[in-house]
Order: structure tokens, then sequence, then C-alpha cells
């Protein structure tokens, strides 16, 4: 007769192993923040810098998702306590990078929806407040990614973003749809500033007999 169960080390390897393959889908997310947009002109020097910021959080992000790659199949090669080692310091950096990257970016938006708005209206300065609140939870998170010790931690960590992350992008997309709509709003004053000057022109010519 079979024993279906494992001995204490084997059962704690074979968890470790199911944890980190499951951490693999977490490159999902990669795609994701290339998908949000942040088309937008740096002119303004403290917008630039978070965007600056945000560009170099990103390519770090991508380097250590590399790296988590590469551990993580070391891991699951060798199931050795050195590569698990190797996978838990790989996996805890990733995450640490994408929370990083995910606050660089609501804070460059944060400050394109201050320039570009001048946080006029309620409903923008509820964004703003949101994308404030957003942003202090990534902290949160970002600090208790830190403390996780074991693949099983981490991915429990990675889950809590996960959960959190559509309403992140649904707040991005709100803020840069204000963003949008406020430019839109400039250049049609614009414009109709320029048709009254011209007007304006016209009618004189007319009273001056031109």
């Amino acid at each position: 007769m079979k024993c279906s169960c494992l001995p204490a080390k084997n059962r704690s390897t074979s968890r470790s192993t199911n944890v980190v393959r499951r951490i693999v889908r977490l490159g999902g997310l990669t795609l994701l923040l290339l998908l949000l947009p942040l088309t937008v002109n740096a002119q303004d020097f403290t917008f630039e810098r978070a965007y600056q910021n945000y560009i170099t959080s990103y390519n770090l992000y991508r380097d250590s998702h590399t790296k988590y790659l590469s551990a993580k199949n070391e891991y699951l090669s060798y199931r050795t306590l050195n590569a698990e080692t190797k996978a838990i310091e790989a996996t805890r950096t990733m995450l640490q990078r994408r929370d990083e990257t995910l606050q660089n970016y609501l804070r460059a938006i944060r400050l394109r929806l201050e320039e570009t708005t001048a946080i006029q209206s309620y409903k923008e300065n509820v964004s703003y407040v949101k994308l404030d609140s957003e942003i202090g939870w990534l902290e949160i998170h970002k600090n208790s990614v830190s403390q996780a010790n074991s693949l099983e931690d981490l991915f429990n960590n990675s889950l809590e973003l996960e959960k959190k992350y559509p309403e992140i992008e649904l707040l991005s997309y709100q803020a840069l749809g204000m963003i949008i709509s406020s430019r839109e709003n400039s250049l049609r004053e614009g414009t109709r500033t320029q048709i009254d000057k011209v007007d304006q022109k016209i009618n004189q010519m007319k009273e001056e007999g031109e």
C-alpha cells in the first residue's frame, strides 16, 4: 500500500514549489504596466522628474523580473535551500520594484492632474485624494513585502496587490480622462478667444470703412 503522505521536508519543498509556480503569473502585470497610458507632454520640471522616476523604476522592475524568472527556474530545477533563498530574495525585490513602479506612475498622474486642472472641481479633488491614498497603500504594501520571509508569504503579498490592481488601474484611467477633458476645454477656450479677436478686428475694420 502506497503512503500518500510526504515526509515533512518533502511536504515543505512541495508546498514551496507550488507557491513559486503560482508566482509565475505575476509576470502578467508587466504587460498591464506597459498598457497603462501616460502619453502626456512633460513640460513642467516637477512632472518631468516624476515621469523620469516612473521610467527608471519601470526599467528596474523589468530587470528584477528577469532575475526573478532566473531564480525561479533555478529553484524549480534544483530545489535546494540555497536556490530557495535566492528565489525568495529575487521574488521580494521584484515585488518591491513593482510597487515602486506603480507608486511613481500614480505620482506622475497626480502631478499632471494638478497641473492641468488646477484641481478646480470637487470631482477632480476626490480623484487627487484617491491617488494619494493608493500611493500610501502601495507604500504600506511594499513594507509588508520586505518583511516576508518565505515564498508563501510573498505569494500572499502579491495576491493583495493583484486584488487591488483593478482599483488602481480604474483610478488612473479616470484621472487621465479628466486630464484629457481639461485639455480639450482649454483648447476650446483658446480657439474661441482667437475667433473673438478675429471678429473684433473685422468689426473694427468695418467701422473704420476699410
